[in-house]
Parts: C-alpha cells; sequence; structure tokens
C-alpha cells in the first residue's frame, strides 16, 4: 500500500534528478525533475524550496515577523539568557531566518550507502496559516518523527559520502511505498532519537546561544577548546564552532560549506587569508578550513540541521558561529578534527 497518490514519471538524463512534491491539498503528488549542476553550493531543489516558500502576503509577513520575535523571546527565557547580551542587530533579523524548514528523515551513512533523504517544508506554516499536510505527516512520522507538517512540501535524496563528490540522486513516486527499505531503516535508526535536532527548526535556539556568553555547552577539556583563530564547545546533541575573522568582513564575503563531516571557508574577497583575525598566526586549522577539501571533523554531523551566522562579540569583534549537529546524539567528541 502507497502512503501517497502518484503520477506518471518521466525518463530523464543522468545531470538531473527527480524529487517529491506534496502539496497539502488533496491533489495529485507529483515529481519535479531538477538539474544537479549546482552540486551542494548552489543545490537546485533548496533553491527551488526557498523561491516557493519565499511567497508570501504583506500580512503574512507580519505575522511571521511577530512569530520570530516570540520564538526568540521564548529562547531567552528558556535559557536564561539576558536579552541586553544579544546583539540587537542579530534580534532584527531573526525574521529573515529563511523560508525553507529542512527535516533529515533519514541520515546517511555506511548502512545505507551513505545516502539522506530529507523533507523541504515552509518554516512559516503556522504563521501563513496554512493547512496540514496530512500525507507529509504521515511520511515524518512513519521515520519516528513526532511532528506535524503544515502546506506543502518537496522530498529529495543525495549522496553525502566524503569520499566521493556530493550528488543528487533520485527519489521518485515509488520511493513512497510504506514498506521501501529506507522508511523502515529510517524508522529504525530514529527510534528513541531527539529528531527535533534533525530539522532546521533550531536554528533561532542556536543563533542565541552563540551570541550569549551563559549558554550551556560544556567543554569537554578547556586545554583543548582553543585552535588557532577559533574556539569550540559541546553538548550532547551539537559542536559550537566559534571563528575568529577580521572586522571589515561581511557575511557576503565568506561562503561556509558544510558537509557531513567537514567544514570548508573559502572568500569571494581577492586576499582569502585576509579575513583572519590575525594575519601572522595563520595556523594549520586555519589552512585546513582554506584548502580546497577543507577540514575534516572528529566525527560525522547532520549537515541539514546545521547551520552558521556571522555576528559581533564585545570582546573578540567578528566571530563566525557554526552549530553543528550530531549525527549520534549523547556521543562525546574527544577532538573537533581529526588532525589536531
Amino acid at each position: 500500500k502507497r502512503l501517497l497518490e502518484i503520477s506518471p514519471t518521466n525518463i530523464i538524463s543522468r545531470s538531473m534528478f527527480k524529487a517529491i512534491f506534496i502539496p497539502a491539498i488533496n491533489s495529485p503528488i507529483s515529481e519535479q525533475v531538477l538539474s544537479k549542476e549546482g552540486g551542494l553550493e548552489h543545490d537546485s531543489l533548496r533553491h527551488e524550496a526557498e523561491k516557493f516558500f519565499s511567497l508570501a502576503t504583506q500580512e503574512e509577513r507580519l505575522a511571521i515577523s511577530n512569530q520570530a520575535v516570540e520564538q526568540a523571546n521564548e529562547v531567552l527565557k528558556q535559557q536564561n539568557i539576558d536579552s541586553s547580551k544579544v546583539d540587537s542587530a542579530l534580534m532584527k533579523s531573526l525574521s529573515n531566518q529563511g523560508s525553507v524548514e529542512i527535516m533529515s528523515l533519514s541520515l546517511p551513512d555506511s548502512s545505507n550507502n551513505y545516502m539522506a533523504v530529507s523533507m523541504y517544508c515552509d518554516r512559516n506554516g503556522i504563521a501563513k496559516k496554512l493547512p496540514i499536510n496530512e500525507r507529509a505527516t504521515s511520511i515524518a512520522r512513519s521515520c519516528n518523527h513526532d511532528m506535524t507538517v503544515y502546506g506543502d512540501v518537496f522530498i529529495g535524496r543525495c549522496h553525502d559520502d566524503e569520499s566521493l563528490p556530493w550528488e543528487r540522486v533520485d527519489f521518485t513516486l515509488d520511493d513512497l511505498n510504506s514498506d521501501s527499505t529506507w522508511i523502515a531503516e529510517a524508522r529504525r535508526k530514529n527510534k528513541g532519537k531527539p529528531t527535533s535536532n534533525f530539522s532546521t527548526s533550531g536554528t533561532i535556539e542556536n543563533i542565541l546561544k552563540q551570541q550569549s556568553n551563559t549558554n550551556k555547552s560544556v567543554p569537554i577539556d578547556s586545554s583543548a577548546t582553543t585552535i588557532g583563530n577559533s574556539s569550540w564547545s559541546q553538548t550532547s546533541d551539537e559542536i559550537e564552532w566559534r571563528v575568529f575573522l577580521a572586522d571589515f568582513v561581511k557575511k557576503t564575503d565568506i561562503i561556509v560549506s558544510i558537509r557531513s563531516n567537514r567544514v570548508k571557508l573559502s572568500s569571494r574577497l581577492s586576499d582569502s587569508q585576509g579575513i583572519w583575525k590575525n594575519l601572522e598566526s595563520l595556523s594549520s586549522l586555519d589552512s585546513q578550513l582554506m584548502q580546497v577539501e577543507g577540514a575534516e571533523l572528529w566525527a560525522n554531523i547532520d549537515v541539514d540541521s546545521s547551520t552558521w551566522t556571522l555576528g559581533k562579540d564585545h570582546q573578540v569583534g567578528n566571530v563566525l558561529c557554526l552549530s553543528l549537529c550530531k549525527q549520534d546524539s549523547g556521543v562525546t567528541w574527544k577532538h573537533l578534527l581529526k588532525k589536531e
């Protein structure tokens, strides 16, 4: 028995891939054909989802903005964070955190040939008063995600193995069978795990934690938390990595590429190394980040649930804050990188 309705499929070239579009209303589900050429940094599925979900009326935009502020204030209250310690520009920008909520239904590992399946939803579905998507909700719950999905969604698959280039792979209507192998595996692997960490809904909370000196992240080894022009700490669920940059660097000057076990930092500026806080102390870590392959992390992370932002610290100035969601929650990292 299928979880969803189906539509006819078409043969496509190797430079293209298929993803699924599931409307909230009871109309047929369709296969979307998109290009692979953008790779990870310019993923066409995410780009299409962002365009689709960014549409909003003036009334909806106001509701979205108000919801973002309410969310932020609730997080501040829960974390016992003094709002005066949070950058006002950051608070003002919370309503512009993006239009797409990405839910990792199935994380990549060796048991599934490093195939990841993700659902792309409207981050502001409740504020827009969108209807419940019963079919998408059924899929999410079949993968042990206890949540309700609002509005239309996309579902896509990618091959994310560090030994090979990141690539989009077909996710078709046949993959919506309730007895599909990937659903059974996702249900088994996600059982008992905090699946709320497998989505980008924690972005605001992560950013606020990064901006506060009173967050609950505890370094595992105080003598090892400072590396080059950066520092890091961890909780049971995530890694917080703070990279110190030159004061003149803007968010539009840098490109951050986050893979399942690597982070790469590149710059649109002519002198890439000039982005570092202290040019004379460019460390091995900084060099790793700037290399083509990037810096290899100590363990794997959930890419779709990991985020970054550029902000100001009153003591050190410009800070690139990366919040990396651990793929294996509860595992303590001995180091940040494999090559420390």
